[in-house]
């Protein structure tokens, strides 16, 4: 009898000490982008956005923000589970 449960076990640990081993050669660069991301996304939603007309609550110029929602919907179905190519 196989037993699932020590397999999926043995393979996150596979997985962790893997990922632990790439952290150690690539710390510093690890570090940088952790510290650096948040100020990043702060400075695109608080400064980026509301020079270019779109607002942190979604304050768009007129038919913008319609275009923008379909445009983001449309790639999240072709990235999501089966992509564009496969029909229902």
């Amino acid at each position: 009898m196989f037993n699932y449960f020590a397999a999926s076990r043995a393979a996150l640990r596979a997985l962790i000490l893997r990922d632990l081993a790439v952290l150690k050669k690539n710390f510093a660069a690890f570090v940088a982008r952790t510290v650096i991301q948040p100020f990043l996304l702060v400075f695109v939603f608080l400064y980026v956005f509301p020079l270019i007309g779109q607002g942190v609550g979604g304050g768009a110029r007129s038919g913008d923000g319609q275009f923008q929602l379909g445009s983001c919907l449309g790639q999240v179905r072709c990235r999501g589970p089966g992509g564009c190519s496969k029909r229902r």
